[in-house]
């Protein structure tokens, strides 16, 4: 019952985890969606109150609480001391309603917010709206991954790392999004797009990539990296040993300043 699980977050037991070291709460797979908005929010407060650092939420269905709900529910995160918010596996791609302006809230310290697998490539534009509400509410890091996202096709990604301007975004991943089938022109312009951000860190593992013209342009892709001010590239996972004939020397040579993973 709704009431049992209020309970659990009672004054006693937030003074309880005050006094340990408990920084991180797992509420995966939990039914959640269940409880009304009011009561997630004030699962959120109490969190806060108990100095708990990463709240998980994960696989909970939260889509059927609709925008309205899962915007407040992360808006409350934003204005408290938590570092992360794990909502993945929570069917955002399904959410009925309008994207929610939020207004601008000062945030505390670095956000990281997990959005993995989500099926968020079927929300299109929404999505960059979605965007532009986390660069209100002070969002640094930001989890797209296992989204399907080349679905969108080439010009809505491209417009999903644009919207991060004027963010307080610094880190992108966008691991096993599918986009192999992109072509090398999308790869660049992505990196690209990063130009005016802040983003300094973009996770680009276990995306079959394979560079089609060889050691010519996988060093086209480093130098757009360098232009934009990426300091941290993630290329795991990937294909790159089907680069025709790379010179390595020559490629590592100019990579000075960026870390590659």
């Amino acid at each position: 019952a709704e009431a049992d699980l209020v309970a659990v977050f009672d004054a006693d037991l937030v003074a309880v985890f005050a006094t340990t070291t408990i920084v991180r709460l797992g509420l995966k797979k939990n039914e959640l969606s269940r409880l009304s908005t009011e009561t997630l929010v004030s699962i959120v407060q109490s969190c806060q109150l108990a100095g708990i650092k990463k709240l998980d939420i994960s696989d909970n269905n939260l889509h059927e609480l609709g925008l309205d709900g899962l915007a407040s529910i992360i808006c409350e995160w934003a204005r408290s001391d938590m570092g992360e918010l794990n909502i993945c596996g929570n069917k955002l791609g399904y959410i009925k309603g309008e994207v929610v302006k939020t207004g601008s809230i000062t945030s505390k310290g670095q956000k990281r917010l997990v959005l993995r697998n989500n099926i968020l490539h079927s929300h299109g534009d929404k999505l960059v709206t979605m965007i532009n509400a986390c660069a209100n509410i002070g969002v640094t890091m930001l989890d797209l991954s296992y989204n399907s996202l080349a679905f969108m096709g080439e010009e809505n990604i491209i417009r999903l790392i644009a919207a991060c301007r004027g963010s307080a975004i610094e880190e992108i991943d966008l691991t096993s999004n599918l986009l192999f089938g992109l072509g090398n022109e999308f790869l660049v312009s992505l990196i690209l797009a990063c130009e005016g951000t802040r983003v300094t860190a973009l996770n680009l593992s276990k995306n079959q990539l394979y560079l089609k013209m060889g050691n010519s342009h996988l060093l086209i892709l480093i130098k757009a990296c360098i232009s934009v001010g990426i300091k941290k590239l993630d290329l795991s996972n990937n294909k790159l040993g089907k680069v025709e004939d790379p010179d390595w020397h020559q490629i590592l040579e100019i990579c000075d300043g960026i870390y590659f993973i």
